[in-house]
């Protein structure tokens, strides 16, 4: 697997099904996020992401 570290030229690769974008999550992209990203709670996470898939919907 090849990384993609600062590749601001390259588009990420993604696909499309049913409407929505799938694309894999790596560092540079979570990086984007800020550095809590990786101090963050893992299950805090987990769980503020369906909250909100519950709250606002796919």
């Amino acid at each position: 697997v090849q990384r993609m570290r600062s590749s601001f030229d390259v588009a990420p690769p993604y696909f499309v099904y049913a409407g929505l974008v799938f694309m894999q999550l790596n560092r540079e992209y979570l990086k984007t996020f800020g550095n809590y990203w990786e101090n963050a709670d893992k299950h805090l996470l987990y769980s503020h992401f369906f909250e909100f898939m519950e709250r606002d919907g796919p």
